[in-house]
């Protein structure tokens, strides 16, 4: 907390934090299988803030790789958004569709604010100090910390937009989720993944890049949506399309010719 990337950390807990806070007022009004095509906004959105804060430079591979990501999700996110359009649910027009939409993926620039910033934690350490290692946990645990503490004082905004229950109904329900054992599963498997996420996320900014660690979430973007059309309780099933696995292969062949660079010192 009174360290030199004191500052940076904290941008970095406020910044999640008040996406994770606004996220939910857009993401509740869309079919799952689309929230991780909107999160591929982080895509640009990286390496813009990793041009601003740490003058990282691409070359024309590199560029094109992410073109090709961004098509292959293009690709398998297009029957979703059709379908989306001829049966629009709770929306009333698909303008209300894509503004929705543009709300989310407008939620995930803090989302990349915060990646870097961390990133840049991890490259000024390294500069300062090219024989040690900055401690991937110590980094977690001190923005978990401001984050922790931000999403508390955002809950104003939770019960004035996102919930229609009374503070003390709310924190009812609640009691009565972590009472519940079943319920209480669900939550632990969340915060399992999620842990395991923030993990894996912090070791790619350390040993690679924030853009990096975004183009191989997009890999799992097509995955992830595959299981959305099982039939899960609560949630149902989804069509599955043979666009799913074209946009796949198109996403795979972008990460590879972003990662050319790459490719080419370990031969050398």
């Amino acid at each position: 907390m009174k360290g030199k990337g004191r500052q940076l950390l904290a941008c970095a807990g406020v910044s999640d934090s008040i996406a994770f806070t606004a996220m939910p007022l857009f993401a509740r009004q869309l079919p799952g299988s689309i929230i991780p095509i909107s999160a591929q906004a982080m895509l640009p959105l990286s390496m813009l803030f990793s041009y601003i804060f740490l003058g990282r430079r691409y070359d024309n591979r590199q560029v094109q790789g992410v073109l090709l990501v961004i098509a292959g999700v293009a690709i398998f996110s297009y029957p979703k958004v059709i379908q989306e359009k001829d049966g629009l649910g709770t929306f009333g027009s698909s303008t209300d569709f894509i503004c929705t939409m543009l709300g989310l993926m407008g939620c995930y620039v803090f989302v990349s604010a915060s990646l870097v910033l961390k990133e840049k934690c991890f490259r000024q350490f390294q500069a300062e100090y090219p024989s040690k290692s900055l401690d991937r946990d110590l980094v977690n645990l001190t923005e978990a910390l401001w984050q922790g503490m931000i999403l508390w004082l955002l809950w104003p905004f939770n019960f004035m937009y996102l919930t229609p229950l009374s503070v003390q109904e709310y924190f009812t329900v609640c009691k009565g989720i972590f009472t519940d054992p079943s319920e209480f599963a669900v939550i632990g498997i969340y915060w399992t993944a999620h842990v395991f996420y923030l993990m894996t996320t912090t070791l790619m900014l350390d040993k690679q890049s924030a853009t990096v660690s975004v183009i191989v979430q997009a890999i799992a973007v097509p995955l992830t949506s595959l299981l959305f059309c099982f039939n899960w309780p609560r949630l149902g099933g989804e069509s599955l399309h043979a666009l799913t696995i074209v946009g796949l292969v198109v996403v795979c062949i972008g990460f590879l010719t972003y990662e050319h660079v790459n490719v080419l010192k370990k031969r050398t």
